[in-house]
């Protein structure tokens, strides 16, 4: 695994979001969930302090990091695969968390850029070629251009 934030000395998080950013990425670690399974002192102590900073957070933060809650609602269940969905695609945690609280804004201009930029790429032949191949650049793409079209649009008088 690429992510730094795996290495031997990793800087602990101090908020619920860095909290689970980390246990999602330590989740697909198969190294480190061997060591967690099979009752490795250090890997259980950072479960632990994970999930005890997680809990100071509020369900984007469980979602983000795949954490079931007490009882279950469909909108948690559909936050969590959505953030697994989007951490796979490799959109940037502070993106996700931004989607998943429904913060996300974009200024006229972004979206309308995007939604043009989205015009040219879906009729472009070797580009769908690519996303229907599952080619990573092109599924990350895909999402963040959805997101941007998907988000709210600032109200720049306001600002």
């Amino acid at each position: 695994m690429t992510d730094e934030t795996l290495g031997s000395n990793p800087t602990p998080p101090s908020t619920p979001a860095e909290a689970a950013s980390r246990l999602g990425a330590l989740k697909e670690n198969t190294e480190w969930t061997g060591k967690l399974m099979s009752g490795s002192p250090a890997e259980l102590k950072e479960f632990q302090g994970l999930h005890k900073l997680l809990s100071q957070g509020d369900t984007v933060d469980q979602a983000m990091a795949g954490e079931y809650m007490g009882v279950n609602t469909p909108e948690h269940v559909e936050m969590m695969g959505a953030a697994s969905m989007l951490r796979e695609a490799g959109v940037r945690p502070e993106i996700v968390r931004d989607v998943l609280a429904g913060t996300h804004t974009v200024t006229k201009e972004e979206y309308a850029k995007v939604k043009e930029f989205k015009a040219d790429k879906m009729t472009d032949n070797e580009w769908t070629k690519r996303l229907l191949a599952g080619d990573s650049e092109a599924t990350r793409q895909f999402h963040l251009m959805n997101i941007i079209l998907t988000g709210d649009i600032k109200d720049e008088k306001a600002a």
